[in-house]
């Protein structure tokens, strides 16, 4: 790429995106394997959560961020943190209806490249699933068990109502 210097600042942002994506995602993966081992956990969240803020990961790339949020409520709900394990879970289900509305993958004013980069992909920005069965899977991710004990609390059953509502919308 020497002498092409639009080639390689793509080539460039594309590779630092995908690097980003994958220590989120694998620190997600982390995460789960750590789950009963609370320092880990706790020093991974706080590392994870300092890099989507700075990198704003819900907007690039909100089905990574989503997957992390819903790992990081299951930590905590087993740790019995209720008001952390719902705080986490209303970040989950917000972020599914900003991949919802917002689509998978995006640039922004850092990441100047990756709109163009991600049409070039085989599914465009386009989520893989349909909605309906992102709505689906988020519904059944709060059925998870480690959520049993917050099934009776106000702020439980307004994420599942959300989630129903957005199913309702898409439906119609």
């Amino acid at each position: 790429m020497n002498g092409e210097p639009e080639k390689a600042d793509s080539f460039t942002q594309a590779s630092l995106y995908l690097h980003l994506m994958m220590l989120v995602s694998e620190s997600t993966c982390f995460l789960a394997i750590h789950l009963r081992e609370k320092e880990i956990c706790q020093q991974t969240i706080a590392r994870v959560d300092a890099v989507m803020e700075l990198y704003h990961i819900e907007k690039l790339n909100p089905n990574i961020a989503a997957g992390f949020y819903f790992q990081a409520a299951v930590y905590y709900a087993l740790c019995d943190e209720s008001e952390e394990a719902v705080r986490r879970l209303k970040q989950y289900v917000d972020t599914v209806c900003f991949l919802l509305n917002h689509g998978m993958i995006h640039g922004d004013s850092y990441f100047t490249k990756m709109d163009r980069w991600v049409e070039e992909l085989d599914l465009g920005s386009q989520m893989p699933r349909s909605s309906i069965l992102v709505i689906q899977s988020a519904k059944e991710c709060l059925k998870h068990p480690a959520f049993d004990g917050l099934r009776d609390r106000k702020e439980f059953m307004r994420l599942i109502e959300k989630i129903s509502k957005m199913e309702e919308n898409i439906s119609s």
